[in-house]
Protein backbone atom coordinates (compact mmCIF):
# COMPACT_ATOMS: atom_id res chain seq x y z
CA UNK A 1 0.00 0.00 0.00
CA UNK A 2 1.63 3.18 -0.97
CA UNK A 3 1.40 6.23 1.02
CA UNK A 4 -1.31 8.34 1.66
CA UNK A 5 -0.39 11.97 3.16
CA UNK A 6 -4.38 12.12 3.19
CA UNK A 7 -4.64 9.00 5.37
CA UNK A 8 -5.03 9.99 8.94
CA UNK A 9 -2.74 6.54 10.58
CA UNK A 10 0.05 6.75 7.52
CA UNK A 11 0.35 10.39 8.53
CA UNK A 12 0.54 9.82 12.04
CA UNK A 13 2.96 7.04 11.37
CA UNK A 14 5.03 9.51 8.91
CA UNK A 15 5.33 11.88 11.76
CA UNK A 16 5.90 9.43 14.63
CA UNK A 17 8.89 7.64 12.36
CA UNK A 18 10.67 11.50 12.43
CA UNK A 19 9.68 12.23 15.91
CA UNK A 20 11.77 8.74 17.30
CA UNK A 21 14.98 9.92 15.13
CA UNK A 22 14.62 13.41 16.33
CA UNK A 23 14.70 12.21 19.95
CA UNK A 24 17.42 9.63 19.50
CA UNK A 25 20.62 10.92 20.52
CA UNK A 26 22.41 8.39 18.50
CA UNK A 27 20.75 10.23 15.27
CA UNK A 28 22.27 13.42 15.61
CA UNK A 29 25.55 11.12 16.34
CA UNK A 30 25.24 9.58 13.02
CA UNK A 31 24.82 13.22 11.78
CA UNK A 32 27.87 15.02 13.19
CA UNK A 33 30.03 12.06 12.49
CA UNK A 34 28.93 11.53 8.47
CA UNK A 35 29.63 15.52 8.28
CA UNK A 36 33.10 15.54 10.05
CA UNK A 37 33.77 12.62 7.87
CA UNK A 38 32.73 13.99 4.62
CA UNK A 39 34.29 17.37 5.01
CA UNK A 40 37.62 15.27 6.19
CA UNK A 41 37.45 12.88 3.28
CA UNK A 42 36.73 16.00 0.89
CA UNK A 43 39.07 18.41 2.32
CA UNK A 44 42.41 16.00 2.28
CA UNK A 45 41.53 13.60 -0.87
CA UNK A 46 41.05 16.42 -3.50
CA UNK A 47 44.02 19.24 -2.73
CA UNK A 48 46.19 15.91 -2.62
CA UNK A 49 45.15 14.62 -5.53
CA UNK A 50 45.51 17.49 -7.54
CA UNK A 51 49.03 17.87 -6.45
CA UNK A 52 49.98 14.96 -7.33
CA UNK A 53 48.27 15.08 -10.90
CA UNK A 54 50.33 17.67 -11.17
CA UNK A 55 53.59 15.93 -10.28
CA UNK A 56 52.83 13.29 -12.31
CA UNK A 57 52.26 15.83 -15.10
CA UNK A 58 55.86 16.80 -15.20
CA UNK A 59 57.10 13.01 -15.59
CA UNK A 60 58.24 11.05 -18.56
CA UNK A 61 55.50 9.16 -19.77
CA UNK A 62 56.62 5.63 -18.94
CA UNK A 63 57.23 6.76 -14.82
CA UNK A 64 53.87 8.80 -15.17
CA UNK A 65 51.14 6.23 -16.62
CA UNK A 66 52.97 3.19 -14.33
CA UNK A 67 52.94 5.36 -11.43
CA UNK A 68 49.72 6.78 -11.74
CA UNK A 69 48.21 2.96 -12.42
CA UNK A 70 49.60 1.58 -8.96
CA UNK A 71 47.93 4.30 -7.16
CA UNK A 72 44.48 2.89 -9.20
CA UNK A 73 44.80 -0.47 -7.48
CA UNK A 74 43.29 0.58 -3.83
CA UNK A 75 40.56 1.83 -5.69
CA UNK A 76 39.48 -1.64 -7.93
CA UNK A 77 39.63 -3.26 -4.58
CA UNK A 78 36.01 -4.47 -3.25
CA UNK A 79 35.13 -1.89 -0.01
CA UNK A 80 35.15 -5.32 2.02
CA UNK A 81 38.60 -6.51 1.09
CA UNK A 82 40.32 -2.96 1.92
CA UNK A 83 38.57 -3.12 5.28
CA UNK A 84 40.23 -6.62 5.92
CA UNK A 85 43.47 -5.59 5.10
CA UNK A 86 43.35 -2.54 7.08
CA UNK A 87 42.05 -4.26 9.85
CA UNK A 88 45.76 -5.24 10.43
CA UNK A 89 46.96 -2.08 9.30
CA UNK A 90 44.86 -0.64 12.66
CA UNK A 91 45.20 -3.71 14.56
CA UNK A 92 46.00 -2.36 18.16
CA UNK A 93 50.09 -2.79 19.31
CA UNK A 94 50.20 -5.46 16.14
CA UNK A 95 48.84 -3.21 13.23
CA UNK A 96 51.11 -1.57 10.62
CA UNK A 97 50.85 1.72 11.33
CA UNK A 98 52.17 1.29 15.24
CA UNK A 99 54.92 -1.21 14.46
CA UNK A 100 56.36 0.94 11.59
CA UNK A 101 55.27 4.37 11.82
CA UNK A 102 54.61 5.33 15.97
CA UNK A 103 56.36 2.80 17.77
CA UNK A 104 59.99 2.77 16.36
CA UNK A 105 60.05 6.45 17.02
CA UNK A 106 59.34 6.27 20.57
CA UNK A 107 55.63 6.66 20.97
CA UNK A 108 52.72 5.18 22.42
CA UNK A 109 50.87 2.62 20.34
CA UNK A 110 47.66 4.04 19.89
CA UNK A 111 44.39 1.60 19.80
CA UNK A 112 42.41 2.62 16.56
CA UNK A 113 39.82 0.64 16.20
CA UNK A 114 38.74 0.87 19.73
CA UNK A 115 39.55 4.53 21.34
CA UNK A 116 37.13 6.76 20.24
CA UNK A 117 39.32 9.61 19.62
CA UNK A 118 40.94 7.46 16.78
CA UNK A 119 38.02 5.16 15.32
CA UNK A 120 37.08 8.58 12.68
CA UNK A 121 40.61 9.52 11.87
CA UNK A 122 41.20 5.71 11.06
CA UNK A 123 38.27 5.86 9.01
CA UNK A 124 39.25 8.56 6.72
CA UNK A 125 42.77 7.16 6.33
CA UNK A 126 41.11 4.26 4.86
CA UNK A 127 39.08 6.10 2.55
CA UNK A 128 42.24 8.67 1.36
CA UNK A 129 44.45 5.71 0.51
CA UNK A 130 41.36 4.11 -1.45
CA UNK A 131 40.51 6.85 -3.64
CA UNK A 132 43.53 9.82 -4.05
CA UNK A 133 44.91 7.41 -6.82
CA UNK A 134 41.46 7.27 -8.54
CA UNK A 135 41.12 10.75 -8.30
CA UNK A 136 44.52 11.39 -9.09
CA UNK A 137 43.83 9.29 -12.29
CA UNK A 138 41.17 11.61 -13.26
CA UNK A 139 42.78 15.15 -12.73
CA UNK A 140 45.99 14.34 -14.97
CA UNK A 141 43.79 13.08 -17.70
CA UNK A 142 42.37 16.55 -17.37
CA UNK A 143 45.72 18.43 -17.17
CA UNK A 144 46.88 15.89 -19.97
CA UNK A 145 43.97 17.63 -22.12
CA UNK A 146 44.85 21.38 -21.92
CA UNK A 147 46.27 22.41 -24.87
CA UNK A 148 49.80 22.47 -24.84
CA UNK A 149 50.14 25.90 -26.55
CA UNK A 150 48.35 28.15 -24.60
CA UNK A 151 50.47 26.96 -21.75
CA UNK A 152 53.87 27.67 -23.78
CA UNK A 153 52.23 31.11 -24.69
CA UNK A 154 51.77 32.03 -20.47
CA UNK A 155 55.63 30.74 -20.46
CA UNK A 156 56.92 33.03 -23.51
CA UNK A 157 55.04 36.05 -21.42
CA UNK A 158 56.53 35.20 -18.62
CA UNK A 159 54.45 33.06 -16.21
CA UNK A 160 55.75 30.75 -13.96
CA UNK A 161 54.63 27.74 -13.58
CA UNK A 162 52.87 27.81 -10.43
CA UNK A 163 51.38 30.93 -12.22
CA UNK A 164 50.15 28.21 -15.19
CA UNK A 165 48.88 25.98 -12.72
CA UNK A 166 46.77 28.11 -10.94
CA UNK A 167 45.50 30.22 -13.29
CA UNK A 168 45.13 27.70 -16.69
CA UNK A 169 45.53 24.38 -15.54
CA UNK A 170 43.13 24.65 -12.09
CA UNK A 171 40.45 26.53 -14.04
CA UNK A 172 40.78 24.45 -17.34
CA UNK A 173 40.06 21.21 -15.14
CA UNK A 174 37.25 22.91 -12.68
CA UNK A 175 34.57 20.54 -14.32
CA UNK A 176 36.53 17.28 -13.28
CA UNK A 177 37.18 18.93 -9.63
CA UNK A 178 33.40 19.05 -8.88
CA UNK A 179 32.55 16.12 -10.45
CA UNK A 180 35.65 14.37 -8.21
CA UNK A 181 33.84 16.27 -5.34
CA UNK A 182 30.60 14.73 -6.04
CA UNK A 183 31.47 11.49 -6.23
CA UNK A 184 33.20 11.57 -3.17
CA UNK A 185 30.45 13.24 -1.32
CA UNK A 186 28.31 10.25 -2.50
CA UNK A 187 30.89 7.63 -1.60
CA UNK A 188 31.01 9.11 1.97
CA UNK A 189 27.10 8.74 2.37
CA UNK A 190 26.99 5.51 0.73
CA UNK A 191 30.27 3.62 2.67
CA UNK A 192 28.76 0.65 4.18
CA UNK A 193 30.99 -2.85 3.65
CA UNK A 194 34.13 -0.54 4.47
CA UNK A 195 33.53 0.64 8.06
CA UNK A 196 30.78 -2.44 8.99
CA UNK A 197 33.54 -4.80 8.31
CA UNK A 198 36.24 -2.57 11.02
CA UNK A 199 33.44 -1.46 13.01
CA UNK A 200 30.49 -3.64 13.14
CA UNK A 201 27.20 -2.25 13.16
CA UNK A 202 27.31 -0.30 16.18
CA UNK A 203 29.81 2.20 14.83
CA UNK A 204 32.64 1.58 17.39
CA UNK A 205 33.42 2.57 20.89
CA UNK A 206 30.67 5.28 21.65
CA UNK A 207 29.46 5.41 18.26
CA UNK A 208 32.47 7.28 17.48
CA UNK A 209 32.08 5.36 13.77
CA UNK A 210 28.43 5.92 13.48
CA UNK A 211 27.67 7.25 10.02
CA UNK A 212 23.99 7.80 8.56
CA UNK A 213 24.11 4.55 6.69
CA UNK A 214 25.39 2.28 9.68
CA UNK A 215 22.34 4.04 11.53
CA UNK A 216 19.59 3.18 8.87
CA UNK A 217 21.41 -0.37 9.09
CA UNK A 218 20.91 -0.36 12.57
CA UNK A 219 16.37 -0.30 11.94
CA UNK A 220 16.65 -3.18 9.29
CA UNK A 221 18.33 -5.43 11.57
CA UNK A 222 15.35 -5.35 13.98
CA UNK A 223 13.18 -5.27 10.79
CA UNK A 224 12.31 -1.58 11.57
CA UNK A 225 12.20 -0.87 7.77
CA UNK A 226 10.12 2.28 8.09
CA UNK A 227 12.57 3.89 10.05
CA UNK A 228 15.33 2.75 8.37
CA UNK A 229 13.56 4.23 5.14
CA UNK A 230 13.17 7.67 7.27
CA UNK A 231 16.94 8.29 7.87
CA UNK A 232 17.42 8.08 4.27
CA UNK A 233 14.40 10.43 3.28
CA UNK A 234 16.16 12.62 6.07
CA UNK A 235 19.11 13.37 4.65
CA UNK A 236 17.37 14.61 1.34
CA UNK A 237 17.12 18.13 2.11
CA UNK A 238 20.69 17.95 2.44
CA UNK A 239 21.19 17.08 -1.07
CA UNK A 240 18.86 19.36 -2.46
CA UNK A 241 20.08 22.62 -0.12
CA UNK A 242 23.58 21.49 -2.11
CA UNK A 243 21.92 20.76 -5.63
CA UNK A 244 20.63 24.10 -5.00
CA UNK A 245 23.78 25.80 -4.14
CA UNK A 246 25.77 23.87 -6.92
CA UNK A 247 22.92 25.24 -9.40
CA UNK A 248 23.00 28.63 -8.35
CA UNK A 249 27.05 29.10 -8.54
CA UNK A 250 26.17 27.78 -12.10
CA UNK A 251 24.04 30.20 -12.57
CA UNK A 252 26.10 33.33 -11.82
CA UNK A 253 29.31 32.00 -13.32
CA UNK A 254 27.21 31.79 -16.65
Amino acid sequence: MSFDPQHPAQATSAFANYKTLFSDGLFSKAIKNTAVYTASCLGIIIPLSLCMAYLFSQMINKVKYTSSFILLLPGLFPPIVLAILFMNVFHGRTGLLNQVFIMPFGGKPVNWMSHPDYILSAMVIQSVWRWTGFITLFLLCGLESIPKSVKEAATIDGASKFQIFKSIEIPGIKHLIIFCAAFLFIDTFSLFAGSFTLLGPSGGTANAGLLMVNYAYKFTRFQEYNLASTVCVSMLPILMVLTGLFCLRRRKQA
